[in-house]
């Protein structure tokens, strides 16, 4: 709002930044400050040295770290501290008697007025705008974001509404810059588990690429032996077909975790789909290790609601877990996938027949960087991403055994039919 559309009020002349005001007539008000402790009202002694008072309330006032802006129950500004001229960028004088509304960016004035006469109702200490981001305007027409607690104050001239404002413009960047970086080493994790499959995925592709090899090199050398048939055609064709179709899934799974899907929308997703998703890209390393990876039937209608790369990240790094368990082990090497519905929840349990995790790391063994893997076998942050993963989602990740072996298991919210997706 310009100034012009914030005129002062002529009835008060409040000249300095002070619980102790002036009104027209000369005479002073006492003051009841109510602060931030809601639990208790402090109320100003009546010393007989008003001035030593004044002065001292004043100092408190302008030591305070946050902006400090008092109004009327209308709305106008009666009182500042220096932090408030500091972060508003206004002169105390510019604010006096103008309505606080000019502190408030245009687009929310229209449902300030109203939020301010439901506060002076209430009548009681509290934070302003719980589970919404609130901004102040500069006086150069910029905004930041900004916390604020109301409070009232008791006067003989009726009630004003303290405002304490933070500044929360640093601790927003600060905040930024660590989702940036969380997001940045969640990439590299995703990237690294891919980069371990690698091998098994070319090896993969090399087999069913073989196949389509043999079957049309037997279509060629039958044309040319004059020994073509439409049976046999339709039988390599099929196969081929087939092949390929098994290569463009490999791909597309490959692609798909390969993608940024952190500010993807939640969507419903079939579990059955991710999992074999995740299943194309695994099978042949666990093959070539002689590991046996097995999955339980998936009902094909089982949804949840979810961001689907950042849930197949977290169950591909469960299976990876899984695989450095078992990998090193003589013997009988297997990990186990089931899906089941446990009332409104969806449990993706991975099992496997290693060592198990140790008593006295079970506590430590989510936390990020936390590893027991030799150097350059990973980065301690395969089981920490899953759990945050999990809490985004609104379910979590546990440890826990299934006869006798390790079993990490990622439960999500059942997707219930007409649910929004949020």
């Amino acid at each position: 709002m310009s100034s012009s559309s914030c005129s002062p009020d002529s009835k008060l002349a409040y000249n300095t930044p002070t619980l102790w005001f002036q009104d027209g007539a000369g005479s002073h008000g006492a003051a009841t400050w109510a602060g931030r402790w809601p639990s208790r009202t402090v109320k100003i002694p009546d010393f007989t040295d008003r001035k030593k008072v004044d002065d001292s309330f004043r100092s408190l006032l302008e030591a305070a770290p946050d902006a400090i802006v008092a109004a009327t129950a209308e709305g106008k500004i009666v009182l500042v501290n220096i932090q408030a001229e500091k972060i508003f960028g206004y002169h105390r004088q510019e604010l006096l008697g103008r309505e606080v509304e000019c502190l408030v960016p245009k687009r929310f004035r229209g449902s300030h007025p109203e939020h301010r006469e439901s506060f002076s109702r209430e009548g009681r200490t509290r934070p302003m705008g719980v589970g919404l981001e609130l901004f102040g305007l500069r006086k150069d027409g910029t905004e930041f974001p900004v916390e604020i607690s109301l409070s009232p104050l008791e006067t003989e001239q009726g009630v004003l509404i303290c405002s304490i404002i933070r500044d929360i413009s640093t601790r927003r960047a600060l905040e930024a810059q660590l989702e940036a970086s969380r997001m940045q080493v969640a990439s590299s994790a995703r990237l690294s588990a891919l980069g371990m499959m690698a091998g098994g995925i070319a090896h993969e592709i090399n087999n069913p690429l073989g196949i389509i090899h043999a079957y049309a090199s037997d279509l060629l050398e039958m044309v040319r032996e004059s020994e073509v048939t439409a049976a046999a055609v339709e039988r390599a064709s099929t196969r081929i077909v087939e092949t390929a179709r098994r290569i463009e899934n490999i791909i597309k799974s490959l692609r798909h975790l390969a993608r940024e899907g952190n500010t993807d929308p939640m969507l419903p997703a079939s579990m059955q789909e991710l999992i074999e998703g995740i299943l194309e890209l695994s099978r042949e390393r666990c093959r070539m290790n002689s590991i046996r990876l097995t999955c339980s039937l998936i009902d094909p209608d089982l949804r949840v609601t979810c961001r689907e790369v950042q849930i197949a990240q977290a169950i591909l790094n469960l299976l990876q877990n899984a695989f450095d368990a078992v990998v090193e082990n003589a013997g009988n090497k297997w990990i186990e996938i089931s899906v089941e519905v446990a009332g409104n929840s969806v449990v993706v349990s991975v099992s496997d027949s290693g060592p198990g995790v140790p008593s006295n790391i079970r506590d430590r063994i989510m936390e990020p960087f936390f590893t027991t893997k030799p150097v350059g076998k990973g980065m301690g942050l395969g089981l920490s991403l899953a759990q945050s993963i999990a809490k985004q989602h609104g379910g979590e990740l546990t440890l826990g055994e299934l006869e006798g072996h390790t079993c990490f298991s990622l439960t999500l919210p059942l997707r219930v039919e007409g649910q929004p997706c949020g």
